[in-house]
This record gives C-alpha cells, structure tokens and sequence, in this order.
C-alpha cells in the first residue's frame, strides 16, 4: 500500500511539473461541473454533515468508502479542500500560490485549493482523483 501511495505521489509530481502555472486559458468549472465531475468517480457519495453548526451548514462533502476526500462551501465556491500525500503537500504550496492550508483539517493531511488562482481545471482535478484515490485505499 505504501508503495502504491508512492507511486500516485510520483505520477502527480511527473504531471504536475509539466504545467505552466499561470496557463487559466480554459474555462474554470462552476459549481455544478465541480460537483459532476466529484460523482463521476467511482463509489463517490455526497452529504452535507455539517447541519447542526452555522459555520457548515453550507459545506457539501463528497466520500468514497464512507471517508471524506473533498470539501466545499456551497454558498462561497471559492475553494475546496482535499487530502493529499504529506510528502507532497509543501512542494505544492512552493510550487502554486493557490494552495493554501485547509481551514479546520489538519494541515499535514489536507489542502486547499483556491479557485481564482495559479490552479487550473486540469490540476483541480488531478488532485481531486490523488485525494479520491488516497481515501479509497
């Protein structure tokens, strides 16, 4: 298994080297593709759980296997928070000023992924699979 995370962590750092940072040339998703393209992957469920707080009573939570792998506030849509290899996670913020330390997740686990940002679709999603792919395991 340790050797299968590796192996997802050197495959995204190969594809995301290649990317040209400021490339926003494509469309950005809007709430609905965001949350398409999260049920598109296999076994994926969506709740809300966070009903009885006021802070999260806007935030839908996508799983696989009954664990979380992503986040959103359905009412702000300006970022999303996902796991990520812990071996990744400062490389990735050296490396793109859009991710960012996840509010209320544990930084060694989680990122943020701001939206108006250096991220572009392609590496949104790339990172959404890594994190389906992380809890899926």
């Amino acid at each position: 298994m340790l050797a299968s995370c590796y192996n997802t962590a050197m495959q995204l750092a190969e594809e995301t080297s290649s990317f040209n940072i400021y490339d926003r040339n494509e469309e950005i998703m809007n709430i609905e593709e965001f949350r398409q393209y999260c049920l598109s992957l296999p076994g994926t469920t969506e709740k809300m759980p966070f009903q009885k707080f006021n802070a999260g009573k806007s935030v839908l939570v996508f799983y696989v296997c009954g664990k979380m792998y992503c986040l959103i506030d359905i009412d702000k849509f300006d970022n999303c928070i996902v796991k990520c290899q812990p071996e990744r996670i400062e490389e990735l913020k050296a490396q793109y000023d859009g991710i960012i330390n996840p509010h209320h997740m544990s930084h060694r686990y989680w990122i943020g992924i701001t939206f108006d940002s250096d991220i572009n679709d392609t590496l949104m999603k790339q990172l959404i699979m890594n994190s389906h792919d992380i809890v899926k395991k």
